[in-house]
């Protein structure tokens, strides 16, 4: 089993971020892989923009897996594509919104 660790600053994705996450899925297609992060917000933010790009997944199937966990705000906002709610503080499943 190969493991890659990819270094995300919580406040400050970035692109590149992005690009080191899918060139890591996209390495070996056939392989199950485990991706996980410390709340999951994370890996559900990659989750849906790799959706939007390339998986096979629907875009609103991976914006409703993401925001059963979170709903993105600030930095992520913007991440993601979804520039409405950039300024709104990220909030997490679970809590009263």
């Amino acid at each position: 089993m190969t493991y890659i660790h990819i270094p995300v600053d919580f406040e400050h994705p970035t692109d590149q971020n992005f690009e080191d996450f899918k060139d890591a899925i996209e390495r070996d297609p056939e392989a199950q892989m485990h991706v996980h992060c410390i709340y999951n917000a994370l890996v559900s933010a990659f989750l849906f923009r790799y959706a939007k790009t390339s998986a096979d997944i629907r875009e609103d199937q991976a914006l409703a897996i993401m925001e059963s966990i979170w709903r993105r705000g600030d930095d992520w906002a913007i991440f993601i594509d979804k520039p409405d709610v950039k300024g709104l503080p990220n909030r997490y499943g679970g809590k009263d919104y």
